[in-house]
C-alpha cells in the first residue's frame, strides 16, 4: 500500500518520505510529552481546593451533609429543610 501527502509533499513509498513522516512522529509524540509535563507541573503547584471542594468534583451539598430542621405548629415533626427556601409552620387559628 502507497500513502502519499498531497498537502505536505510527502511519499511514503520512498526512504525520503519514510524518513520525513518519522521525523514528525517523533515532533509530535515530544510535543505531547512537553504538554504532558506542563499540565502535570501546573497540577501540583496549583492551591490546594477549599475545604468541601475536591479536584474536578463540585462540593456537596449542605443539606445532604448535616440537613436543617423545622417543626410545623401543630404536629412537631422534624423534617429537612432545603438551604434556599426558609420554610416557617404556624397554626391556624
Amino acid at each position: 500500500m502507497m500513502i502519499r501527502s498531497l498537502r505536505e509533499g510527502i511519499d511514503y513509498s520512498t526512504p525520503t518520505g519514510r524518513m520525513v513522516a518519522g521525523i514528525f512522529a517523533s515532533l509530535a509524540e515530544y510535543e505531547h510529552t512537553l504538554i504532558n509535563e506542563r499540565a502535570e507541573s501546573a497540577r501540583v503547584t496549583a492551591p490546594s481546593p477549599l475545604p468541601g471542594h475536591e479536584r474536578n468534583r463540585s462540593p456537596r451539598s449542605r443539606s445532604s451533609t448535616s440537613p436543617r430542621t423545622c417543626s410545623s405548629g401543630r404536629a412537631s415533626s422534624t423534617r429537612p429543610v432545603h438551604d434556599a427556601v426558609e420554610l416557617e409552620f404556624r397554626a391556624s387559628a
